[in-house]
């Protein structure tokens, strides 16, 4: 909703007596003063324009009045309707509503699908058109606070308009803005999908990489890193816990005495763990692994990746789930990180 003048002086007059009954002094803002800004949200396929106002309690608030924009590259028409925001803004008194007025006008109700500020922050890019009393406009990218908790200033992109400045120069310089901030988020976005990697050296010279588990409840065991075994991880549901629940890991596969054979597989799984279950043994399509073994057990289910590498060793990628103390829906999450592990080993020419 838009207040009138004469209701908005009328609230003002109101809340300044409410103080003065109480023996405060206090004087409520009464006029709008330069610069005046608007806010351009680009997100949904969509850009929305809202002017920003004055508050009685001297803050700027967005106004109830706001546009949407589905022609993401028409310059003309978004920078005519910043101007048609400015003049709105021109032609207002001060911000007299209410919090829950405010609320229930603001465009986050009305204008996106995002349910949080957290979520609209996280998919929405801000630029800002500030106007001068002089009539200089200034445009500015923002950057995205950690933890989508808001936007900030950018100085360094600002881009000067002058006091002619037609409608179309403005949309320019707001789509100028624009592309700037989603180069850096597209950017940053990459960056952060890019997932560590490890590598290591087999007894045969053999260089393997793979993506580090990202999980935090994955550590680093001591004794890994030992004769038979290159590189693994062991999954705890808390620090405190003295049994992992699984463990994966690079290996020789020492107890197979480098025979690939299903029998041979199956035979040395039985001697350790028992009678096997269900069990799978096929040729697999990898870069590096030959073979995928799929043991199931006792209270244990097995994977193997293997791979002959020469005549005396033998590579292996390694899943041993203890069943007993992960629930079906642990167990899949477990073995997805698996595969997702293998899928991720690269040999290093």
């Amino acid at each position: 909703m838009e207040l009138s003048y004469e209701e908005t002086m009328r609230r003002i007059d109101e809340y300044e007596k409410e103080f003065s009954d109480i023996g405060l002094e206090r004087k409520l803002c009464r006029k709008v003063s330069f610069p005046y800004h608007v806010d351009l949200y680009k997100g949904e396929n969509q850009i929305i324009i809202v002017p920003l106002i004055t508050s009685i309690g001297f803050v700027e608030t967005a106004m109830a009045w706001y546009r949407q924009v589905k022609e993401l590259n028409n310059a003309q028409l978004i920078g005519q309707i910043v101007l048609e925001a400015l003049e709105h803004i021109r032609k207002s008194p001060v911000d007299a509503r209410t919090r829950y007025e405010r609320a229930e006008d603001s465009f986050m109700k009305h204008a996106v699908s995002y349910k949080s500020y957290k979520s609209f922050n996280k998919n929405y890019l801000l630029c800002g058109v500030i106007l001068y009393e002089d009539g200089n406009i200034i445009v500015s990218q923002t950057r995205k606070l950690e933890n989508n908790n808001g936007y900030g200033g950018n100085d360094e992109t600002l881009i000067y308009l002058g006091a002619t400045s037609s409608a179309e120069d403005i949309g320019n310089a707001v789509l100028e803005s624009f592309t700037g901030m989603e180069k850096i988020y597209n950017k940053h976005q990459k960056e952060k999908r890019l997932v560590p990697r490890f590598e290591f050296e087999t007894l045969s010279d053999l260089k393997v990489s793979f993506e580090i588990p990202q999980d935090d409840r994955y550590t680093d065991e001591e004794d890994y890193g030992t004769a038979e075994i290159y590189q693994g991880y062991s999954y705890r549901e808390s620090e405190d816990d003295e049994e992992s629940v699984s463990d994966m890991y690079f290996g020789t596969a020492a107890e197979l005495d480098c025979d690939l054979s299903s029998d041979n597989v199956l035979s040395v799984f039985e001697k350790e763990y028992g009678k096997a279950v269900r069990y799978d043994y096929s040729p697999t399509e990898h870069e590096i692994f030959e073979f995928r073994a799929e043991i199931t057990g006792n209270n244990i289910h097995r994977i193997l990746y293997l791979k002959q590498i020469d005549s005396e060793e033998l590579l292996s990628c390694e899943l041993t789930l203890n069943t007993k103390r992960a629930d079906k829906r642990l167990c899949g999450k477990l073995i997805k990180n698996f595969e997702t592990l293998v899928a991720s080993c690269k040999v290093l020419r």
